[in-house]
C-alpha cells in the first residue's frame, strides 16, 4: 500500500521536515517531505479489515504542526488457490500413500490454517499448513478401487477458502503370493503299496 501526504505551502515557501503515517495510534512509517511538500511511504497492513489512517506533521520554523483528517482503508482477505498431489498414483493396497496439498495466496505471505482431504464427500483426514503453505496426509490403507480426491482449504481471517481440482486415484489389489507343498504318506513304501499324496497351498 502506497501512502502519500501532501502539505500545502504558502506562496513559494513549503513545509519541511518529516511526516508520521499512523493507523490509529500505530506508527506505520515516517516520510521526508520533498520540495513540493509531499512525503510517500510503502507499507503492508497486517490483516484484513478496515483501518483509519492519518498523517501527523511536527511542524518546522515556518509552519505549525498539523494532523490530517482520517482516511478509511479496507484490506480484503487474499484469494487463494489449492493444489493436490497423490504419491504414488496408482498405488497398491497396503502401500503407503501420501497426499500433499499446496495453498498459495496472491501476496508474499503463505496462507495458514488447515486443509481437509476428501474422497468425494468423505473426509479422509485433516492437516495443518506449514510456513510454506504445504500440508500432507498419509491416510490409512484404502481398499482397491477408484477414488476422486479433493483438498479443501478452510481459509482464515486473512485468506479466502479454496479447493483443489479433483485428483483421480487408482488403488490396485496387491497380487497374492502362494506357496505349494506336497506330502507323501507314508514316505517309505514297498512296491505295490498305496501312497497318499496331499497338496498344501498357502497365500502370503
Amino acid at each position: 500500500l502506497t501512502l502519500t501526504a501532501t502539505l500545502t505551502g504558502n506562496g513559494s515557501l513549503w513545509p519541511t521536515g518529516t511526516v508520521n503515517f499512523l493507523s490509529g495510534s500505530t506508527l506505520l512509517g515516517t516520510g521526508a517531505l520533498n520540495a513540493s511538500g509531499e512525503a510517500t511511504i510503502s507499507t503492508a497492513l497486517p490483516a484484513a479489515g478496515t483501518y483509519s489512517l492519518t498523517i501527523q506533521y511536527a511542524g518546522d520554523s515556518n509552519f505549525l504542526a498539523s494532523t490530517s483528517a482520517p482516511v478509511s482503508v479496507t484490506v480484503n482477505a487474499q484469494a487463494t488457490t489449492t493444489g493436490l498431489v497423490a504419491t504414488p498414483n496408482p498405488v497398491s493396497t497396503g502401500q503407503a500413500l501420501t497426499l500433499t496439498a499446496t495453498v498459495q495466496g496472491t501476496g508474499s505471505i503463505a496462507p495458514g490454517g488447515t486443509v481437509s482431504f476428501m474422497n468425494g464427500s468423505t473426509l479422509l483426514g485433516t492437516a495443518v499448513l506449514n510456513s510454506s503453505g504445504v500440508a500432507t496426509l498419509t491416510p490409512s490403507s484404502l481398499a482397491a478401487g477408484t477414488y476422486s480426491l479433493i483438498a479443501q482449504y478452510a481459509g482464515n481471517a486473512n485468506f479466502l477458502a479454496s479447493a483443489s481440482a479433483a485428483v483421480p486415484l487408482t488403488v490396485n489389489a496387491q497380487a497374492a503370493t502362494t506357496t505349494t507343498s506336497l506330502i507323501a504318506t507314508p514316505n517309505s513304501v514297498a512296491t505295490g503299496q498305496m501312497v497318499m499324496l496331499k497338496i498344501g497351498r498357502a497365500h502370503v
